[in-house]
Order: structure tokens, then sequence, then C-alpha cells
């Protein structure tokens, strides 16, 4: 169901109710279109499948499209391990609506970082955005700790940076956490 209300500015919005599933959304044509043209932006325009209190209905699982939504309005996605899927599965979903949401696990960029005992390089995955190759040096002479590492697997949402090291294939494994605020992003640019 699309309602056209004006709002105190005068500004003319349209309000949007989805149901997804069975489950209801209100939202606005312009949420749903904040990141340009997509499968809702479609639906408006053509003839289209209505429940029966006039709501768009779409034929897919709703509580896998409210963290989707919530990107729409925020520009970020939240935490979705309550859903037990995996980011694969909710980049595929969000794909059926064409809306990429590959921005929101990670604005991250690639390059250099440096800390006062830290050099890290970071190069993302091509496939996964939220995974990035990490080469590095920690330099902590201080505490006895000179570690260089090539290429490890590491993840990243919202600026923080997590990753396993294994140190010359001993059994011992370090989990490393970063805020990346705390480092300093050199520039750098890809050939």
């Amino acid at each position: 169901m699309l309602s056209n209300k004006k709002g105190v500015d005068g500004f003319m919005f349209d309000i949007i109710h989805l149901n997804i599933g069975g489950v209801k959304f209100s939202t606005t044509l312009s949420t749903l279109s904040t990141y340009g043209e997509n499968f809702f932006t479609a639906l408006v325009r053509m003839p289209s499948l209505r429940d029966g209190d006039g709501a768009y209905f779409i034929d897919r699982e709703g509580k896998y499209f409210e963290p989707i939504l919530h990107y729409l309005r925020a520009g970020v996605l939240p935490d979705i391990d309550y859903l037990n899927i995996t980011l694969d599965f909710l980049i595929k979903e969000a794909n059926f609506y064409s809306i990429d949401i590959t921005p929101g696990i990670c604005d991250l960029k690639e390059g250099l970082y440096t800390s006062k005992k830290w050099i890290l390089f970071l190069e993302k995955d091509p496939m996964h955005p939220w995974i990035y190759g990490v080469t590095g040096v920690e330099d902590d002479r201080e505490n006895g700790v000179v570690n260089a590492f090539i290429k490890n697997l590491c993840f990243v949402k919202n600026g923080v940076v997590l990753w396993n090291y294994n140190n010359d294939g001993n059994t011992n494994t370090i989990i490393y956490i970063f805020d990346i605020s705390y480092f300093t992003r050199v520039p750098y640019s890809k050939k």
C-alpha cells in the first residue's frame, strides 16, 4: 500500500506498507530507494500482489528483510547473529531486492595503517568485502614481542579488526582484536 502524505515542511513522501512473508513493515519510498533503483522502486510502479490490508505482498522470509531495511535506514548492518544466517546468505537475500549491502558490512579502506607498535596492511577479498588479508609487523620490544605475518585472514565489522595469528605453526593461536580508530591510515592507491 502506498500513502501520499505531506510533511510539516510541505515535502511529499510516500509511505509504503509491505507484507514480506507475513511480517509487516512500514517505511517510506525514499528509504527503500536510499541507494538508488531496486526491486521496490519497480514494485510501486506496476500492478503488484497485495494482501487483504492493501500492503505489497512479497513471498520471502520477512525476518531476513529486517536487517536490510535497517541498512537502508542507517547505512550500517545490525548484528545478525540472532538470525542464525551467514553474511553470504544475507547478501544473497539483499541481491534479490537488488540492494547492495556490502558497504554496510565494512567501510574500512584498504591500505597501510600504523600505530606505536603495529604496521598493518589491509587488502580486501574481492568476493567477500568483510574479509581482508592482513600483512604486518608487531614490534613490542618492551615486552619481548616481535611478530611478522603475511596475508592472514581477518574480519572487519564496525571498525573492529579480528584475526587469529598462529605463530610459526605452534599450537598457540593469538586472537587480535583492534579498534581501527587507534591507527593512522597512510594514503595508498592501487596501481
